[in-house]
């Protein structure tokens, strides 16, 4: 199952019949979301305005989903990137 919430917590796409075992980023390929966001339509173009800026409205993804232009994801190699860098002041890996 996928399932899409907006920020009021309601459902505004849900996408089902896919085996349990199915990989996510399977799933995601295969859904209406997907082929919207590929054809550059995902989400209406109201970017929400933040300090005078417009920030585009963006889907918040899986960490097995990929990175897209629409899609955003937890970015998971922080700790890597730190210990490359020695950074001994880096509060997000402690």
């Amino acid at each position: 199952m996928q399932a899409l919430v907006n920020h009021h917590y309601h459902f505004i796409d849900v996408y089902i019949g896919w085996p349990g075992s199915t990989y996510d980023a399977c799933v995601l390929a295969n859904s209406d979301i997907y082929i919207k966001g590929e054809a550059g339509t995902p989400l209406p173009n109201k970017p929400k305005h933040i300090c005078v800026r417009g920030v585009p409205l963006l889907f918040l993804g899986d960490p097995t989903y990929p990175l897209l232009p629409w899609m955003m994801k937890p970015y998971s190699e922080v700790c890597r990137v730190c210990m490359e860098f020695h950074c001994s002041e880096c509060t997000i890996c402690k």
